[in-house]
């Protein structure tokens, strides 16, 4: 039997009944939770992993290894044609936005963070419209309680804005919600 054809077997027998069954009564005895619950208390295979990538060899290593890489003819042409082409997307603009939202926070000291599919949840529970004036614009996140008034940085803050509209309310605490 190939590899292929194991995996497929295996991923069949997963789905029936019978194997759910044994599966959540073998995971809900004391002794299996336990077992559970320690492996998760100790992150071992991190903690290793960040060691090897904290050496010093380590990252005379991946610099050495990026420095070729982008010396490749075209690399970093091709990069940039990449990164331009991906923040475009309606995506790659929420990632950047929940980026910049994250490290702005970190800069006034703001808790709370968001990631870019729940701003795009967001932006899509309110019709990919601007709240303030009700266009389909490409919209922003705009914290209704801005951080040098004390506002977090968690995605119950967050209203979706165009950028005309979000530059207009400024510091002011309104809730066009």
């Amino acid at each position: 039997m190939t590899k292929e054809q194991q995996r497929i077997y295996d991923k069949v027998r997963r789905s029936t009944p019978e194997y759910k069954a044994k599966r959540r009564d073998y995971d809900s005895t004391p002794e299996q939770r336990a077992k559970q619950k320690a492996y998760r208390a100790v992150p071992k295979h991190r903690a290793k992993q960040k060691a090897y990538s904290a050496t010093p060899e380590q990252r005379a290593k991946q610099k050495v290894y990026l420095k070729n890489y982008y010396a490749m003819p075209g690399q970093r042409a091709k990069q940039k044609v990449y990164k331009k082409n991906y923040c475009r997307t309606s995506r790659g603009r929420a990632i950047q936005a929940a980026f910049m939202a994250k490290h702005t926070a970190i800069r006034f000291g703001a808790p709370g963070h968001f990631t870019g599919p729940q701003l795009l949840t967001l932006f899509s529970n309110y019709g990919n419209r601007c709240l303030r004036c009700r266009r389909k614009r490409s919209l922003t996140p705009d914290h209704v309680i801005p951080f040098s008034k004390g506002g977090t940085n968690y995605i119950s803050n967050i209203q979706p804005l165009c950028f005309p509209c979000n530059m207009k309310k400024g510091r002011r605490t309104t809730d066009y919600r």
